[in-house]
């Protein structure tokens, strides 16, 4: 079990990355990692391996990863592989350092180069592979011995979708058999929300260095801690300033969009909302599906659009304001306004941090 305490990164120029993160990684959890570029995902895995000092507790059953490197392996990006050995001496250098034996070693490179369809490339140099086979070797690394911590940086950047998607599915069905058949914890880190959510039990959202949730795509969708948040999970979320204005037992949203002044009854969320936030500035947000058609609502000139499935997607904007609606059929001009219990609020106050009873 990885189990990070108030884990901070601090810079010597003053820079605070993680802001004293509490997590539990259990054995055979995947966690995925994602975040864009420059967020912290690389700095985070090499904090926990001890490469990068930090803050607070990191242990792995108890004692510090960087003591028992054993019992990690962290696959880098650039693969990290030498360039004047071969891949069959790539594969088996880790095990050669520790002793064992040349007709074990031979099995295990055998073994671990046939799950990646690599066999044919044991006698070449990197020089020679394409970007693919380049990364296969680095991945195939992980099958050379058994680990408790698997830390991967992001693999597939700078492939093509297809190569992507295709190294993708390969890598995780190995990884997912080594996580839950060897009870393996697996932390993986991408600026994919597809590839984050789809392979990660838990996924972090890490912006600018900042936790700004961890979660399942479910609890992330439905309970969004922050607009960035809620961003990950939904590229069609939206999010607008207005104020909270109560009267006569009502509660409203009262905003101002595309040169329009509207008002959205919540009422139905007054028992949790603090009564801190009555008459102040906050951010309302929601999901593009989330709405209903008003003539009173929110009129929207249509500017671009495009199609899901049977679905479309329909997008305003102007120079201030731009907001999303998923919809049944396609139009030029739409007039809707949020569905009231499902818009989440947040407060502008304290980096977009939900605050609710």
């Amino acid at each position: 079990m990885l189990k990070l305490e108030g884990v901070v990164k601090q810079y010597s120029y003053g820079k605070r990355l993680y802001g004293a993160v509490d997590l539990t990684v259990e054995n055979g959890e995947i966690l995925s990692v994602l975040g864009g570029t420059g967020s912290g995902k690389t700095t985070f895995l090499k904090t926990i391996s001890g490469i990068d000092d930090h803050e607070g507790s990191i242990t792995l059953d108890g004692t510090p990863p960087s003591a028992k490197t054993d019992d990690v392996i962290m696959v880098f990006d650039d693969g990290a592989l030498f360039p004047m050995r071969t891949v069959f001496d790539n594969l088996a250098y880790p095990l050669k350092i520790r002793g064992v034996d040349k007709v074990e070693i031979a099995k295990r490179v055998v073994q671990a180069a046939e799950k990646f369809g690599l066999v044919a490339c044991l006698k070449m140099r990197p020089k020679s592979l394409s970007a693919v086979e380049k990364r296969k070797v680095s991945l195939a690394r992980i099958l050379m011995r058994d680990v408790k911590l698997i830390l991967l940086d992001d693999f597939l950047c700078d492939l093509t979708r297809k190569d992507a998607d295709d190294l993708f599915s390969e890598a995780t069905k190995v990884l997912y058999t080594l996580a839950k058949d060897k009870g393996t914890s697996v932390i993986f880190v991408t600026d994919n929300p597809r590839y984050a959510f789809s392979f990660g039990d838990r996924t972090m959202v890490l912006v600018g260095g900042d936790v700004k949730q961890i979660g399942t795509y479910t609890d992330i969708f439905n309970h969004p801690h922050t607009v960035w948040s809620a961003e990950a999970v939904d590229e069609n979320y939206n999010a607008l300033k207005g104020t909270l204005t109560a009267e006569n037992d009502n509660l409203n949203f009262v905003f101002s969009v595309f040169g329009q002044n509207l008002s959205l009854d919540v009422t139905c969320l007054k028992d949790q909302i603090q009564e801190d936030y009555i008459g102040k500035e906050v951010l309302c947000g929601w999901h593009g599906k989330d709405v209903v058609m008003s003539e009173d609502g929110i009129k929207m000139d249509v500017n671009f659009s495009k199609r899901i499935e049977d679905k479309f997607v329909l997008e305003g904007a102007d120079s201030f304001d731009r907001l999303k609606v998923v919809t049944d059929q396609f139009s030029d001009q739409i007039s809707f306004l949020p569905v009231a219990d499902k818009v989440h609020f947040f407060d502008v106050r304290e980096n977009s941090v939900m605050k609710r009873n």
